[in-house]
């Protein structure tokens, strides 16, 4: 019986972290519509304006976007993963003509439910009636899974068998926004905002993001791949005076080291001793510069 209630407990571990996973929602500021792809596997079959990718387990996707228009070009677009959070994302045209995913809200999965449970029910145990020959003495565990939208659950059916005892279980998962999409976290027609107005009080990045940010700043080759990642980490998170010399410190140009101040100031939590990021350039004229584009802001 041990071994059958081990096996039991694994499954339940599986269903739980398949209800913390994140999700993805992306939608076109203008109707367009589009074939999602996150890490090469397509997320919808039919072009829409709306896509939900749902139970993302990866701290960085590869996404991309293939419009239904004709000689539309192809968005591909890096993107660094909350653990646990419902992101959404708004796909735009900016100031130059070129498509651009901007991140609008990141919330917690759990918080979109009001009752969101793992739950066992009718669990039973038979015993075999006395005589009763039996023919194997190995362990088998069978499960089937249904997805019922209209509850936003995951029913589980779980049956065990050693040889000795029957074990049925019955699991239901409820997890509100895993298999529908949330349509209450974004305007389907939001207006151009400025990068300011998009400011809100957050705290700096924990370490373990800092560092996994780190680490995906510095795989890459060239400056421009290193400050695309930068970007997308400052629209998605707020940093330190600390946390922002430590991704200048990544560059070796001069300007790129410049970018990167200017970049991440308006994310910055203790602006106070921004002063401190001289210090992280080279050249005097780089500390005027960024004087002079502090006092602009």
């Amino acid at each position: 019986m041990k071994r059958t209630y081990f096996l039991i407990i694994a499954l339940l571990v599986q269903v739980q972290l398949f209800a913390q996973s994140s999700n993805l929602i992306f939608f076109t500021e203008d109707g367009e519509k589009f074939i999602l792809f996150i890490d090469g596997d397509q997320k919808n079959d039919a072009p829409l304006t709306r896509v939900t990718a749902s139970g993302i387990n990866s701290d960085f996707a590869q996404v991309k976007v293939r419009f239904e228009h004709p000689g539309a070009p192809v968005l591909t677009q890096q993107m660094m993963i909350d653990p646990g959070m419902q992101m959404t994302s708004v796909i735009r045209k900016n100031k130059k003509g070129r498509y651009v995913m901007r991140p609008v809200s990141s919330v917690p999965v759990a918080s979109i439910s009001e009752t969101e449970t793992v739950r066992i029910e009718d669990a039973t145990v038979s015993e075999k009636p006395a005589g009763t020959s039996i023919s194997a003495s190995s362990s088998t565990v069978s499960a089937g899974g249904q997805a019922q939208g209209g509850d936003d659950q995951v029913s589980v059916g779980i049956g065990v068998s050693d040889g000795q005892n029957n074990v049925n279980m019955q699991v239901k998962v409820e997890v509100s926004g895993s298999f529908k999409e949330t349509h209450s976290t974004a305007p389907e027609d939001p207006e151009p905002v400025s990068q300011e107005s998009q400011i809100v009080e957050c705290a700096a990045m924990s370490t373990a993001d800092y560092t996994r940010a780190k680490k995906s700043i510095s795989n890459k080759a060239f400056a421009d791949e290193k400050m695309t990642i930068v970007r997308q980490v400052l629209r998605a998170n707020c940093v330190s005076v600390d946390q922002v010399i430590g991704f200048i410190d990544l560059f070796t140009f001069e300007e790129n080291k410049l970018d990167v101040a200017k970049a991440a100031y308006v994310r910055t939590t203790d602006k106070g001793n921004y002063y401190q990021v001289n210090d992280a350039l080279t050249y005097s004229e780089s500390v005027e510069e960024l004087n002079r584009f502090l006092e602009s802001q």
